[in-house]
């Protein structure tokens, strides 16, 4: 309870409530439309050429956000805090099917409270500051109800129509997530596949066949607008980054347990030397966890694990070809990506708990397991106080941010000095700097309602702070 406190908290503090990053493209060639009453089905799938993701869901609360909240982000933060619990609350169901006749249902509340530790952890701030991060959870919400969904079809042999439908809403919601979601869950197919039902291969082929259509379909309707078309040149690329490649080991793990940004605030003189260290014992983890799931009997628990931790593999492959390869291995401590590194700590916490629901009590090495896992938890004390300390930065950087987006509303042909970053429309032009930031301010949306910069501390355009 005390983790969920605070990091609900946190989320509500530190949160920043204003358009960055992508956020300025979606008002652009959707919110746009929205605020004008002009949306179309299909704009709810618009995307960007090259590596982009149309995104409907997410499109979806932002919309509700313009209605309800004027163009507030915190409450989308809030939503992925709510649905990370939910994913805990999904493995604890599976857990729960598994022990119903044995008796030994203080395992399944075991393993959920343990797995919200990684899912709700302060280990990165970027995964609860930066709302479109935190609201990834929605999505991975829907690809946890799927998992379970396949899981159970594969051991039991029956919800295959259920397994469908999760798949066709994974493929809408998830976008390109949904592809490493599917390929993960056969794969964990092929590896037991003498230990699912003698029918199995129909949940499998009925799920490939609903992604493969799904997916078809979505490509046909879903329209470009804007970005750049994707290099041809990925080969050529990744091996270039080969001398590196001991970090796309390395650094998910490491990352997972501590970030590289709270690394640098405890130990700033070691961070490579401890990342390698964190790295090898989650390794060893992982060797464990295998062996677990090749030895032990097939439950439902223990496929969803394996489905989880391919799915994590899937993840990590997905940012080495498509950001690695242009922004160098050193992008994989990026702290966004922490959100996808947790689930290799889920998937170790499931097999856990699906090994002591085999022996149904507690055996050395379990033991052995239970207490780094409770060093684990010892550890989000620290990573949480360096978190809230970052906090107060974190809202002066929000100020900021608006002073220079207010700016630039009032001469959209200068650009503030040191502009931020995470404000693309620094880099656009004149005419469609006006164009936006005149959209929020005539419709007083975000920076410019007055709730937001009450609630959040944020200056008035005439620059005094509310």
């Amino acid at each position: 309870m005390a983790l969920v406190i605070n990091g609900l908290l946190f989320v509500a503090y530190a949160a920043n409530p204003l358009l960055v990053s992508d956020g300025w493209y979606y008002l652009d060639v959707f919110l746009r439309k929205g605020i004008e009453h002009d949306l179309a089905l299909r704009d709810f799938f618009v995307r960007r050429a090259g590596v982009d993701h149309s995104q409907p869901l997410l499109k979806l609360i932002y919309l509700v956000e313009l209605w309800f909240f004027e163009l507030d982000f915190v409450p989308q933060a809030i939503l992925g805090f709510a649905c990370a619990i939910g994913i805990a609350y999904v493995i604890k169901r599976n857990l729960n099917k598994d022990i119903k006749e044995d008796g030994n249902g203080w395992i399944a509340w075991l393993g959920f409270a343990a797995v919200l530790t990684p899912l709700l952890s302060l280990n990165s701030g970027a995964v609860w500051t930066w709302p479109d991060v935190s609201v990834q959870y929605v999505i991975f919400l829907v690809v946890a109800v799927f998992f379970s969904l396949f899981a159970s079809a594969l051991v039991r042999g029956r919800g295959v129509a259920a397994a469908i439908a999760a798949t066709v809403l994974t493929t809408v919601v998830a976008s390109d997530v949904s592809t490493i979601a599917v390929i993960a869950s056969v794969v964990a197919a092929l590896l037991r596949y003498r230990s699912f039902r003698h029918d199995g291969w129909r949940t499998v082929a009925a799920v490939v066949v609903a992604f493969l259509v799904t997916d078809a379909v979505l490509y046909l309707i879903t329209p470009v607008v804007g970005g750049a078309a994707a290099s041809t040149d990925t080969g050529r690329l990744l091996l270039a980054q080969l001398p590196n490649a001991w970090e796309w080991i390395v650094l998910p793990l490491a990352n997972a347990l501590v970030s590289f940004e709270r690394l640098r605030a405890l130990v700033p003189h070691h961070v490579v030397l401890t990342q390698v260290l964190l790295a090898c014992l989650l390794a060893g983890c992982h060797v464990g966890f295998w062996v677990s799931f090749f030895r032990s009997p097939t439950t439902r628990s223990r496929t969803f694990a394996a489905i989880l931790m391919l799915f994590f593999y899937g993840l990590v492959g997905g940012i080495i070809v498509s950001r690695v390869t242009v922004f160098g291995s050193d992008y994989l401590n990026s702290p966004r990506y922490i959100l996808y590194y947790q689930f290799n700590l889920v998937a170790l916490v499931i097999m856990l708990c699906a090994r002591a629901v085999d022996a149904g009590h507690m055996t050395r090495a379990r033991w052995i397991a239970a207490g780094l896992a409770a060093c684990y938890v010892a550890l989000q004390l620290p990573l949480s106080v360096h978190a809230w300390r970052a906090a107060p930065y974190h809202r002066s950087a929000y100020q900021l941010f608006a002073r220079q987006i207010d700016l630039m509303r009032k001469d959209p042909r200068n650009t503030p000095e040191r502009c931020a970053p995470q404000l693309p429309i620094c880099r656009m032009g004149p005419e469609k700097r006006s164009v936006l930031i005149s959209l929020l301010y005539d419709h007083r949306l975000n920076l410019y309602s007055r709730p937001v910069m009450e609630v959040h501390g944020l200056p008035a355009p005439d620059g005094s702070l509310r």
